[in-house]
């Protein structure tokens, strides 16, 4: 019996010390990190499993996603009407999910989201200025995880109508990431093209993590509305930027971007 208590003993011992070593262990952090930002049109053209096959392909680490609908009734999005399109991505992708409303609408929520591959830290939404009262625009903010350091990644949509409101948000929005106190990223569709006000905004203050390539409309780009950047800039070493070639069947009226840097510092 004696014995058979000792081997007990010694057996729960083992597991307790497996479980100990799986609890301290920590998987890997790359420094290199791999962002998206994406238009979704609210899943009109296509569906979301082929959405997150991109995604996916991409292996981000991190993604903005605009013109994103939770639960709305639609007709017209192609199979996706009545869809929680971030809880469909996030369980597609097997990323966290995140969402801020700017308007209810159609039975559900419309608005800006987040998936990440990292734990969160907090999560808020900031109110951009509306002066026309047209439809609402803001950030999506989290802080996140990253192993032992922390950044933060937000995700934006501004005004598409008039360019002094556009410029305003971009201000906002600018000193908004820069109280933030740690590495920032923000992305999302600015509805803005290089030499404007608003993206000559971000470009004086943040590092640009895109090469101005081409994104609206997907089948035959003319406009380059689709970014991201990096603050401040020198925590930032920027890569490479690319997005998929025009397609008469891509599954948004915006292209992608994918854009992958090193993040160089943290705190």
């Amino acid at each position: 019996m004696k014995k058979v208590l000792l081997a007990i003993a010694g057996g729960m011992m083992a597991l307790m010390a497996t479980a100990q070593t799986k609890y301290e262990s920590t998987a890997p952090v790359s420094d290199t990190i791999t962002v998206m930002t994406y238009n979704l049109r609210f899943g009109e053209r296509g569906s979301m499993q082929r959405i997150a096959r991109e995604i996916i392909e991409a292996d981000a680490d991190f993604v903005a996603l605009q013109v994103v609908d939770i639960n709305t009734i639609l007709v017209i999005s192609r199979g996706n009407s009545g869809v929680n399109i971030i809880s469909e991505l996030a369980d597609r992708t097997n990323m966290f999910g995140f969402f801020g409303r700017t308007v209810d609408m159609w039975g559900g929520y419309y608005g800006v989201g987040i998936l990440s591959k990292y734990p969160i830290v907090k999560m808020e939404k900031f109110d951009l200025s509306n002066p026309r009262n047209v439809e609402p625009r803001i950030v999506l903010c989290g802080t996140f995880e990253l192993g032992e350091k922390r950044m933060v990644f937000a995700a934006t949509h501004f005004d598409y109508i008039d360019p002094e409101t556009i410029a305003l948000q971009a201000r906002e929005a600018d000193a908004y990431i820069r109280k933030q106190g740690l590495p920032a990223i923000i992305a999302g569709d600015l509805n803005s093209e290089p030499g404007s006000e608003a993206i000559n905004v971000l470009d004086a203050s943040m590092k640009r993590l895109t090469n101005g390539q081409l994104t609206f409309p997907a089948w035959e780009p003319v406009k380059a509305i689709d970014f991201i950047y990096g603050y401040p800039a020198e925590d930032f070493k920027f890569l490479e930027s690319h997005s998929p070639a025009p397609s008469a069947d891509a599954p948004s009226d915006h292209l992608p971007v994918i854009s992958t840097f090193v993040l160089e510092k943290g705190r």
